[in-house]
């Protein structure tokens, strides 16, 4: 996700004269587009009626308001690229069905633009954008970014309200699909150092993913549980497993649905899940700290920073009774965007 919007906010903002001399961007546009356009109708369409004037707090817009900005924005926008006068209404709308409608309105008008985008169009200066004259590219470039930083904020609302995003449902089940997506498929270097001189153990593997972290402690003699939402990932976990003739017992589940059992694991791994840790309903950290056998450890690597990254020192202090064996806020290339520096928080901490 980090790589993708550092993509869309280099394209939003780039002058004209890079989508001149640039390969066609037309296609990732309106991939990226389709996306978002697929994402923003569903999330609209699945928060229920009565939840449209939630507001996680009271200065933050509700939900429905949100569905509206982008309607009038979209709108806005893609009037601009046709030249024409649109009249934004959907500010002045509060209903689920007529906001629905709004945002389903506004998608379909811009469709034709983006679905027959050509690259001279794509190259058309338009005079009249925000900001000044912009590349016809630009411009829409810009829509979808914005499209998508809205639709990042209601993700929240919606598991506010035990909703899933429908960015969340099947995306692992495509990552791991996909042979081009870019992460990290070796054991973690935090991992191997974590089990360095250590006797084996039980261990679960927490969002184990295709399995790269549990078939590495596996092959080093581990007792080892694997659980991920991913069916795709689990599937190719126990494929690759059965492969190496190395013992895995793995699991298709919600993290918040599994139990973690009470004083039953020598390592706890959890990698690149920060938004679970935050967004769950249950207490997370109880939860890790009770299923740790006495002198168990705990290892946690995830993003920083951000609405749902890991805060300043907030591990080491929701962990304050383990021993904390290491701890690294830092700049460091992150499993999940290979060859780029994020700001990443590591832990490795022992329960007494």
């Amino acid at each position: 996700m980090v790589r993708i919007s550092a993509l869309i906010i280099t394209l939003a903002f780039a002058s004209p004269a890079v989508f001149a001399q640039a390969e066609s961007s037309i296609g990732p546009l309106k991939r990226a587009y389709n996306t978002i356009e697929d994402d923003f109708v569903k999330a609209a369409e699945e928060m229920d009626g009565t939840n449209y004037s939630f507001k996680p707090t009271p200065e933050l817009q509700s939900f429905g308001q949100r569905v509206a900005h982008i309607a009038d924005a979209n709108l806005r926008t893609c009037a601009i690229v046709k030249g024409e006068m649109k009249s934004e209404t959907a500010s002045t709308k509060t209903s689920k069905a007529d906001l629905v409608a709004e945002i389903k309105a506004s998608f379909s008008y811009c469709d034709s633009i983006v679905s027959s985008l050509t690259d001279a169009e794509a190259n058309r200066v338009i005079g009249a954008a925000r900001g000044g004259p912009k590349s016809e590219l630009s411009v829409l470039w810009g829509m979808v970014s914005h499209d998508n930083e809205v639709y990042g904020t209601m993700t929240v609302y919606l598991r506010l309200k035990g909703l899933v995003p429908p960015s969340s449902q099947g995306t692992w089940d495509k990552v791991f699909t996909d042979p081009t997506s870019s992460y990290n498929r070796q054991p973690s270097r935090l991992l191997i150092d974590a089990i360095r001189g250590r006797r084996p153990g039980t261990a679960i593997d927490l969002g184990m993913g295709q399995g790269r972290n549990a078939i590495y402690l596996a092959q080093h003699g581990w007792q080892v549980t694997g659980v991920d939402l991913s069916t795709v990932g689990v599937g190719q976990a126990k494929a690759r497993a059965a492969q190496l003739g190395v013992a895995l017992d793995a699991h298709v589940a919600d993290l918040d649905k599994f139990d973690f059992g009470r004083a039953r694991w020598d390592l706890i791994t959890l990698f690149y899940l920060h938004a679970w840790y935050h967004l769950s309903k249950l207490p997370t950290a109880q939860r890790l700290r009770d299923a740790l056998k006495p002198g168990g450890l705990l290892v946690i690597e995830g993003y920083a920073g951000g609405e749902l990254g890991f805060k300043t020192d907030e591990l080491r202090h929701d962990f304050a009774d383990l021993k904390i064996l290491r701890y690294e806020d830092l700049i460091d290339e992150a499993d999940w965007s290979p060859g780029q520096k994020s700001r990443l928080v590591r832990l490795i901490a022992q329960k007494p």
